[in-house]
């Protein structure tokens, strides 16, 4: 049936005579009885004003990500009027089950290529091999363009604004437009193998391991327009950087986390013991790291944001890499290729764990090691997942843990979470 092109207004008028016929009378109904145009006037009404406020609600949103995508839409059309994100609430799981039927959308790519990182902006996302990226669609995952000239791609990052992408044997930063590849600037003078970047604005934090002797530049903070830098590291090899706009920036330095300001200067540090750190990731109270395990033989850790003092420690069974940490500002994400310790068999790529942020309690697993994972990205009510079963994949998931997603929520208030997890459109 089409949508009524006009509203039943009824009654609207100044001297329009409405009375509420009551609670007994409500309850009753209508009987044989000559009804007052008064209350009929009034009954008539309320089904108007209900249907306006109806026909002005915003539309319920699965995730905030398809609630971005509406509100860019909106605000480019020149609405006025913030758009509402009504979130439908998730059922609350113990488990995923099979959720084979949970996929949104997969794309199969090179069947000779192994996926190596995969990142998201909530509006694009992209898929890395040794020598390739691609850019999709992320609410649908369509194609939208290929790039096939880098070599050795070791890590990439991307805000709405840039892609940035390292390459191990080149020592050689590239960027690009977030929304394809047709625009490139590129950096060659770090001078060691890099393996690791982050993007929060005009800040660009590249980390490495010393190459040749050719330069001591294992980390640099790069500006983000000439792509010079404007900051160098003292100290050893790096293998995660997590950068962040108010200049507290984090750095694994193999075994040693450690805060730093703009100037690359250490402010606090965390030794691990042993495990090397590769990955890192921010959530509204912590950073979390992953990586090698440590002397107690946990592979995920949450320090504290400020002095990096270890709020809780997980062992997932399985050594992490440099693309296995995600959040969503409602769990966070370890993902593996190797089997993990007490995950389940159900139907997704790899070994994938949620674990609340606060508490560090699992919430729930899957596993299927069958599958060669490498890359996770999230954003709110959507995971991605780069894998690798005889075809280069990427797949966009549900999250699904015990909370849920927020409901009836201003998008704009969302921008008290983590900065690098909010796309432009919702800050």
């Amino acid at each position: 049936m089409a949508k009524p092109t006009e509203l039943p207004t009824w009654a609207t008028g100044a001297g329009a005579a409405k009375t509420d016929p009551g609670a007994a009378k409500k309850l009753l109904g209508w009987i044989v009885e000559k009804v007052p145009h008064q209350w009929l006037n009034y009954w008539m009404n309320l089904v108007y004003q209900w249907l306006a406020h109806l026909e002005n609600s915003p539309p319920g949103y699965d995730d905030l990500g398809d609630a971005a995508d509406d509100l860019a839409a909106s605000r480019a059309a020149g609405a006025d009027d913030p758009l509402i994100a009504m979130v439908r609430e998730n059922t609350d799981v113990s488990s995923l089950g099979n959720v084979s039927t949970d996929y949104l959308w997969r794309y199969a790519g090179d069947t000779t290529a192994v996926v190596r990182n995969v990142a998201t902006d909530g509006h694009y996302v992209i898929m890395s091999e040794d020598t390739e990226l691609t850019l999709h669609n992320r609410k649908t995952g369509a194609l939208i363009d290929t790039y096939s000239a880098p070599s050795n791609i070791t890590s990439i990052a991307m805000d709405r604004e840039d892609v940035v992408i390292t390459e191990g044997n080149n020592a050689r930063i590239l960027v690009y437009g977030a929304s394809g590849f047709s625009s490139l600037r590129s950096y060659t003078g770090h001078g060691a193998a890099l393996n690791c970047c982050s993007i929060i604005g005009d800040k660009i934090l590249v980390g490495g391991t010393l190459n040749g002797g050719i330069s001591a530049r294992r980390l640099s903070r790069v500006d983000g327009s000439s792509l010079a830098d404007n900051s160098l590291w003292a100290g050893g090899n790096v293998f995660a950087v997590l950068a962040q706009m108010s200049g507290n920036h984090y750095v694994a330095e193999t075994t040693t986390l450690h805060r730093v300001n703009d100037s690359l200067s250490s402010q606090h540090t965390y030794a691990r013991g042993v495990g090397t750190i590769y990955s890192l990731i921010r959530t509204k109270d912590a950073v979390v790291l992953g990586g090698v395990p440590n002397a107690a033989g946990k592979e995920v850790e949450a320090c504290a944001l400020g002095t990096l003092a270890v709020l809780w420690d997980l062992d997932h069974g399985a050594n992490l890499g440099g693309n296995d940490l995600a959040y969503d500002g409602q769990a966070v994400y370890v993902h593996s290729s190797a089997s993990g310790t007490g995950l389940g068999t159900n139907d997704l790529p790899g070994n994938l764990r949620a674990i609340d942020p606060v508490s560090g309690q699992t919430l729930w697993t899957a596993d299927n090691s069958g599958s060669n994972s490498n890359g996770i990205a999230a954003d709110h009510g959507s995971i991605f997942i780069g894998y690798d079963n005889g075809t280069q994949t990427l797949a966009r998931c549900r999250t699904l843990n015990k909370g849920g997603l927020a409901q009836f929520a201003k998008v704009d208030q969302f921008k008290e979470l983590p900065f690098q997890m909010i796309p432009l459109d919702m800050r």
